[in-house]
């Protein structure tokens, strides 16, 4: 009231002596929201029946619980001890979630409950993945035609290179046989004349031996 004198002055009318009477007008819409105890509040939210109620936006002022005893009381050093064994083991916080955060019991009547997702939910995934897998199969049927009938004409044709200005793959498909080739000659009219060549030529004939048998490899299942 002293803090904020125009905004109680305003809802002063709408003042409740109950805080059942002011959540039985707030359904009514006799008023469009109810300031009241936050702790009550969740509490009287979650166990709406039909769940019409929510607290909404951040608390406006913080205080806490206490448990008052005598002075000198016995009983303060056991209850301070189960306190902080609920808080450790984390059975205060699945209380509070249980009574504040999830209790709320909707009526099988209303129509509005949430209800597990169909297949028909998940329509749009379907399409999206079955769109994907024929968009591969096309590419890859793409990608066979290539190697079996169009990279021997292309290559013949394509002499400077220019479809790797297009696209790298494409290019290296063209001249990868060729590199062999080449690579093969040099190697019969190159003698090496110490002993490190020797073993970085065994090395590169090794390879060499290793990229023949995968040419002749995928040769034979382009020929399929």
């Amino acid at each position: 009231m002293k803090n904020h004198p125009e905004i109680y002055k305003h809802m002063k009318p709408y003042n409740k002596s109950t805080v059942e009477s002011g959540l039985e007008s707030l359904k009514k819409n006799d008023i469009q929201a109810f300031i009241y105890d936050a702790t009550v509040l969740e509490y009287k939210a979650s166990h709406d029946k039909g769940c019409k109620l929510r607290t909404v936006g951040s608390w406006y002022a913080m205080t806490g619980y206490g448990i008052g005893f005598p002075k000198g009381s016995k009983w303060k050093p056991i209850v301070d001890e189960h306190l902080l064994q609920l808080q450790s083991n984390g059975e205060i916080e699945r209380l509070q979630r249980y009574w504040f955060g999830g209790a709320c019991k909707k009526s099988s009547e209303r129509a509005d409950s949430s209800h597990p997702l169909k297949i028909v939910n998940f329509t749009s995934a379907y399409i999206l993945l079955i769109g994907g897998i024929l968009l591969g199969l096309f590419l890859m049927g793409l990608e066979h035609c290539y190697f079996l009938w169009f990279r021997k004409k292309l290559s013949k044709w394509d002499k400077c290179g220019c479809c790797g200005l297009i696209s790298l793959s494409m290019g290296k498909s063209l001249t990868f046989e060729q590199s062999v080739i080449e690579a093969i000659d040099l190697h019969r009219n190159f003698k090496c004349k110490n002993a490190v060549c020797e073993t970085n030529t065994w090395k590169i004939r090794h390879e060499l031996d290793l990229a023949l048998l995968k040419v002749d490899r995928l040769q034979k299942v382009l020929r399929f």
